[in-house]
């Protein structure tokens, strides 16, 4: 089996976008043991690799590099960060722009770049992290193209690479974002498999493995049971709230 996980924030606080450490060096621990490998999405992605995952941490966070960085660097595996540029911190202009995520210290480039430096890849996640759905197709491709043009420029690597922001996507950002990256991430709770499209590729929500037996033993058919099972209330959720924003 295959999975991508996402993370947010790598910290102890009770927020829905936080993952405490202890819990993240559990979750590493157990793939370990259970002999799954971790990997970039470029080797994930290959038909021709049938198990492991690929971690992934969404906008920029600081703890990404205080917190999780350490822990992954002592086990020498790879990820990936999904970086919206707007919040990174450069000087008062960049605190400003990180109130997209209150109560968040957000990375700067100095951070950025010694992350790369250890193994992460910086890919893309537009610039102002915005519901994508609500702008016209022009405005799409410009956060696209902002996006890129400034980790090219900060970092010297173009994002082979777009989660859409929210996990908010429809077919006509399916096609814009598909046009440009070599696969794009949702919010949809599963597990990877040969049907899904390159364009609306799945992840796993950290937020539902919180359980320590779940982060351990993502594979297990507790696991899986459970993630389906949220998987569907999310899904119902999602057009219940899709409807009433019509």
């Amino acid at each position: 089996m295959k999975a991508v996980i996402t993370f947010h924030s790598i910290d102890s606080s009770k927020s829905v976008l936080a993952f405490s450490p202890a819990l993240f060096e559990k979750l590493l621990d157990g793939l370990a043991r259970s002999n799954i490998p971790v990997m970039p999405l470029e080797e994930l992605l290959q038909s021709a690799t049938t198990h492991g995952v690929a971690l992934t941490f969404d906008d920029g966070m600081r703890s990404v590099y205080s917190e999780a960085l350490p822990i992954i660097r002592d086990r020498n595996i790879k990820a990936h960060l999904f970086l919206a540029t707007d919040t990174v911190r450069d000087g008062n202009r960049g605190r400003k722009k990180a109130s997209a995520f209150p109560g968040f210290e957000m990375l700067n480039w100095d951070e950025l770049g010694k992350l790369q430096d250890c193994g992460f890849q910086i890919d893309a996640h537009t610039c102002s992290h915005p519901d994508l759905r609500q702008l016209s197709d022009q405005e799409v491709v410009g956060e696209f193209e902002r996006c890129d043009e400034i980790i090219t420029d900060r970092l010297g690597r173009t994002p082979h690479y777009f989660a859409y922001p929210f996990g908010f996507v429809d077919s006509r950002l399916e096609m814009l974002a598909g046009r440009r990256y070599r696969a794009c991430f949702t919010t949809k709770l599963t597990y990877l498999n040969r049907s899904e499209r390159l364009s609306a590729l799945p992840r796993l929500d950290s937020f539902y493995l919180q359980h320590g037996k779940f982060a351990e033993e993502i594979f297990s058919t507790a696991t899986r049971s459970y993630l389906r099972a949220r998987g569907i209330l999310r899904w119902g959720r999602g057009l219940i709230w899709n409807k009433t924003h019509a």
